[in-house]
């Protein structure tokens, strides 16, 4: 989350243009100084309590301490953005974390991943949905997908966009 964080701030403010900034803070519950500490010594300690709960993990059948389990706070200005954002923010926020994990992985890997949006579209304002498909088009990444109006993702598809239609149960191409 040190190196999404940043990047989601900027897309959110990218997408959202709001006044209000968002902030993204991820703090393990089986680490009090994450913020501080050495990559080798979180290893370590993560290691440490993996065995310290085996039995009982294994016992649940799921592992019980981790990156999977630890919570990603969200704050929209001062507030957690959970009980304060509206939808629209609640899904700018999504969509902001995502498009820094997309920034992120080509930073470190050189390669685009794909990226897969399920209506994304119909929980944005105009504008909005705009600049997130300008967004999408100009990154080059390849995208699949889905909304219930076509016009809102028109602006993203390349010349090479394929398209398709699902009417009952059946998928077609459009």
């Amino acid at each position: 989350a040190v190196e999404l964080a940043p990047r989601a701030a900027l897309a959110f403010a990218r997408i959202a243009r709001s006044e209000v900034e968002a902030r993204f803070s991820y703090c393990p519950d089986w680490v009090e100084d994450f913020a501080t500490a050495e990559e080798p010594g979180l290893a370590r300690r993560l290691h440490r309590e993996l065995e310290k709960r085996l039995l009982g993990d294994r016992e649940r059948g799921f592992t019980s301490v981790g990156p999977h389990a630890d919570e990603l706070d969200v704050f929209l200005g001062e507030r957690l953005a959970r009980p304060y954002a509206s939808q629209g923010q609640s899904r700018a926020l999504v969509l902001a974390w995502k498009l820094a994990e997309i920034e992120n992985l080509e930073a470190e890997t050189g390669i685009l991943p794909l990226l897969l949006l399920d209506d994304v579209s119909s929980e944005l304002d105009p504008e909005r949905n705009a600049f997130l498909m300008e967004t999408l088009a100009a990154s080059g990444a390849q995208t699949f997908l889905t909304t219930t109006a076509r016009s809102h993702v028109e602006r993203a598809a390349s010349a090479d966009a394929r398209w398709l239609h699902v009417h009952k149960g059946a998928v077609e191409p459009f």
